[in-house]
């Protein structure tokens, strides 16, 4: 058959038997002496109430149980075949009210079912939470000789815990000896504590040794070194017993000066004198006479400086006093661009480039150029617009100053396009357009 309806195993454990009467459950489980006896509503699946058999003196676990719907009574068998009864309106079912006890660090938690009747009973216990310890804090420190203490403590409860912090014992530190001097004392090795200071192994005085005495002998003046007198010094410590005393340098005795090297016109001379106590001698420069030079002017030239030489009697001479050279003096013929000039002075013959002379007259361009490269003029009207391009007539070749030029004539423009220009300007570029002076305006 199908299962209607399920309850929760809470409802029913150890179940002996159970009967249905009015829409509810009553059910007998086995529990020995106080099996419970419970009535729970299908309706709402809930437990209306609990009675413990036992506690209305029935000792037998029950194993078969039933409902009088009319009479109220309950019948049930228990192993002993003996077939009881009870009314269920006399039966007591507890209602518990409860109180629960928080664990503490020590102590456990439950809970305290009480009924009204005056039924309870303890359960739900739950373990005790134990202590939560802090950190360790230390309350005594301790020392080299002394031990100190740490405590921490329960940060719920008032409970704490201490511990024995061992004393650190001391740090040594070895004192060295001291050896004794002459003046001085010494000590011998010993030790103390470096944490508390504390004198481990005391330290004895050695008594100071005293001087040895060692004589210092006296040193002779000389003429340039100072002497000493008698002293004395310790040999141990070099401490000065007698202080030795200087003498001075007695310095030279010089005699009369003499001649040893007798000076020329360029050649310095010497003469010396020498210490009467000592072979040191002393000797100083006689100047060299210097030079009696005659002078001799020869004037400059168009191309040559002039100058003046000095001559001595010994042979010697120089030539100084140069002035520079005059330079020639050309007067020039110009003839259309290359001028020609002859020197007032010497007669040397000279060329050179003049200034270029285009210019426009009577509707033409007109001059003359010796240049290197090539030469054009053009025309340019309003608003920078060309009007016309036309290169210069190659004409002879003239060397001047060692370089090759030509004489360039002016090209033929129309007179259009003269009366048209507003500017023309001329250019001296190579073969591969590169300007060789600057654009000149010819208008």
């Amino acid at each position: 058959a199908d299962i209607v309806t399920q309850f929760d195993t809470e409802y029913f454990t150890y179940l002996q038997g159970c009967c249905y009467s009015s829409g509810k459950i009553v059910s007998v489980e086995g529990f020995g002496g106080t099996s419970p006896l419970r009535i729970v509503d299908l309706e709402t699946q809930t437990v209306e109430g609990t009675f413990y058999l036992g506690y209305a003196g029935l000792t037998k676990e029950p194993e078969v149980v039933c409902v009088d719907p009319v009479t109220g009574v309950l019948y049930y068998a228990a192993a002993d075949g003996v077939l009881r009864t009870i009314t269920l309106d006399d039966v007591h079912f507890h209602s518990y009210a409860t109180v629960v006890t928080a664990p503490t660090c020590t102590e456990q938690g439950y809970t305290t079912y009480t009924c009204e009747c005056g039924d309870s009973y303890v359960a739900d216990y739950v373990d005790a939470t134990g202590h939560d310890m802090g950190d360790w804090t230390v309350t005594k420190a301790a020392n080299c000789t002394e031990t100190g203490e740490k405590q921490r403590d329960c940060s719920r409860c008032d409970y704490f815990e201490t511990e024995t912090i061992f004393a650190t014992g001391h740090t040594e530190v070895s004192d060295p000896a001291v050896a004794p001097t002459c003046t001085d004392t010494g000590l011998t090795e010993g030790s103390h504590c470096s944490v508390c200071n504390e004198v481990l192994v005391a330290q004895t005085v050695l008594d100071a040794l005293g001087h040895t005495e060692v004589i210092d002998a006296a040193v002779v003046a000389t003429c340039t070194e100072t002497g000493l007198t008698e002293g004395k010094h310790c040999s141990a410590c070099n401490e000065v017993l007698v202080a030795q005393v200087v003498v001075e340098a007695l310095g030279h005795s010089y005699g009369d000066w003499y001649t040893t090297t007798k000076a020329s016109c360029t050649g310095a001379g010497e003469k010396r004198h020498d210490c009467s106590r000592c072979n040191h001698f002393e000797t100083e420069v006689i100047p060299a006479a210097g030079h009696s030079h005659t002078a001799a002017v020869t004037a400059p030239t168009c191309t040559e400086p002039g100058y003046t030489t000095y001559t001595c009697a010994c042979g010697d001479s120089y030539v100084s006093d140069y002035v520079d050279a005059l330079g020639h003096n050309f007067e020039y013929t110009d003839n259309e661009g290359l001028k020609t000039g002859k020197c007032s002075s010497c007669d040397v013959e000279d060329e050179q480039i003049g200034t270029p002379s285009w210019r426009v007259e009577d509707g033409k361009v007109v001059g003359t150029e010796y240049t290197v490269g090539k030469v054009l003029i053009a025309l340019y009207g309003e608003n920078g617009r060309l009007i016309a391009v036309q290169f210069c007539t190659r004409g002879e070749q003239v060397a001047v100053g060692g370089v090759t030029v030509y004489r360039y004539t002016a090209p033929e423009f129309t007179q259009e396009q003269l009366s048209e220009a507003t500017k023309i300007l001329c250019f001296n570029i190579t073969d591969d357009w590169t300007p060789l002076r600057e654009v000149r305006e010819v208008r």
